[in-house]
């Protein structure tokens, strides 16, 4: 029961993340260009540094899909129960990634850019990297506690 519930949390996270993605894509160019002007001076009120409207929309991009290769890698390791888990959750994200990117053709003012794809994926990859390195962890850890609670007996 446990295992089934985590496998449609984790799923309904990966459809909540499309949903904001595909919500993002929808905004059009004003509406995006207002939303970045906010961060980019919140950026800057933060880090006393000043970011361009460039450098905010490409790290949306690169955080929005970190989430989303990190959270849909971890529902396909629950749902398959394979190593292969990571490859299908960068997969998945880049093709996700391509169809957000030809939406954006149909919004007016936004343009679909095969450079953002890249920006994407590589958010992809460090989200599917860190869910790697968390799941190293906890191997480790485990590892460690099964060790520690054979040598007692």
């Amino acid at each position: 029961m446990k295992r089934k519930c985590i496998i449609v949390f984790s799923w309904l996270l990966v459809a909540a993340l499309c949903v904001a993605i595909f919500h993002f894509s929808a905004q059009v160019a004003d509406d995006s260009a207002e939303q970045s002007a906010f961060f980019r001076e919140l950026f800057t009120k933060l880090f006393g540094v000043g970011f361009t409207e460039f450098f905010v929309r490409k790290m949306a991009h690169t955080l929005e899909y970190a989430a989303l290769g990190f959270v849909s890698a971890f529902a396909f390791a629950y749902t398959l129960k394979k190593a292969k888990y990571f490859y299908f959750g960068i997969i998945f994200s880049f093709v996700y990634s391509i169809t957000d990117e030809i939406h954006q053709l149909y919004v007016p003012g936004r343009s679909g850019q095969v450079r953002d794809v890249f920006v994407d994926l590589a958010g992809t990859l460090l989200g599917v990297l860190v869910l790697g390195c968390l799941y190293l962890i906890y191997r480790k850890v485990k590892g460690k506690k099964d060790v520690q609670g054979t040598q007692g007996n």
